[in-house]
């Protein structure tokens, strides 16, 4: 699939999405684009979505803040 087609392919994976939606624990983390992934994340799931915001960074938010995405990741599977 060519990159951007999944937003144009006339609505096969939204249909695949709410035949088979998530049934996990979903993190959602984002930086610049807050809320952009939750609410994406949310119409594929049927599950809980934890929403983690990192400010100051952009687009990149492992290279931009690794440590804090590692320290969200690490509390949202409960190894800390």
């Amino acid at each position: 699939m060519p990159c951007g087609s999944i937003f144009t392919e006339g609505g096969a994976t939204k249909a695949l999405a709410e035949a088979h939606p998530l049934a996990v624990p979903v993190l959602a983390v984002d930086g610049v684009n807050v809320p952009f992934t939750a609410q994406t994340l949310r119409q594929v799931t049927a599950g809980e979505v934890t929403a983690v915001h990192i400010e100051g960074v952009g687009h990149f938010v492992a290279q931009e803040a690794p440590e804090a995405l590692a320290a969200a990741l690490v509390k949202f599977v409960g190894s800390d």
